[in-house]
């Protein structure tokens, strides 16, 4: 019995300390700053975002998030897309145009630059717009320009890309260029893989949906 439980008490002292160790780690790391002397004098991040998940006015990326490469895959015929985001560290930012340098076919968007709300949702549109109804942070509006970012707030960028059926198979190395008024430029490497073979048209599409609040 008392083996057992000198045992058992040295494994728990082995937790406490390994507990320690993690702690010390997790607290070193919240202790760095979160922005570089780089990122910082740029004014800005670019960074990666899932197609899967909302980018919101008030996303705020993560470091591994910050990456200087992209890439996507896909057939010939298919259509595929990138989500990457713009923050802005030290200021507001004005102006901010991407552009991408391919060959291969691609349709650019963005988040827009209405107002937020408390949550972070753009706002409603004013009615003598026009616009009756629009989801938040949902509609993409065509085009690679954004008028303006405010510091703290983050905008994001859709690329879809398209692979017409005589597309050559293999990888296209490209370029995304975001670049702010009267701020550095900052270039991405991109790569877009097409596969070796083609995907027929589908003779149903179809598109799912939920009404905003649940439905």
């Amino acid at each position: 019995m008392n083996e057992h439980r000198t045992i058992a008490t040295g494994v728990l002292g082995c937790a406490l300390v390994l507990t320690v160790f993690v702690y010390a780690g997790a607290a070193d790391e919240s202790a760095v700053p979160q922005w570089t002397e780089d990122q910082t004098a740029k004014g800005y991040v670019v960074f990666a975002h899932s197609t899967l998940a909302r980018l919101g006015a008030d996303y705020v990326p993560t470091r591994v998030a910050i990456v200087d490469k992209l890439s996507c895959t896909l057939a010939g015929n298919e259509f595929e897309s990138l989500q990457l985001g713009v923050h802005a560290i030290g200021g507001d930012l004005n102006d901010i145009t991407l552009e991408v340098e391919t060959d291969i076919p691609v349709k650019v968007y963005h988040g827009g630059n209405a107002e937020v709300d408390a949550r972070g949702f753009r706002k409603q549109p004013d009615r003598s717009t026009g616009v009756v109804w629009e989801p938040p942070d949902v509609v993409l509006h065509h085009g690679g320009t954004v008028g303006n970012v405010a510091a703290g707030k983050s905008i994001n960028y859709w690329l879809t890309f398209h692979a017409p059926a005589e597309t050559r198979a293999g990888p296209h190395i490209s370029k995304i260029r975001i670049k702010p008024a009267d701020k550095q430029a900052t270039e991405l490497n991109l790569e877009v893989h097409v596969r070796p073979f083609v995907f027929h048209r589908p003779r149903i599409s179809i598109g799912i949906y939920y009404p905003q609040g649940g439905g």
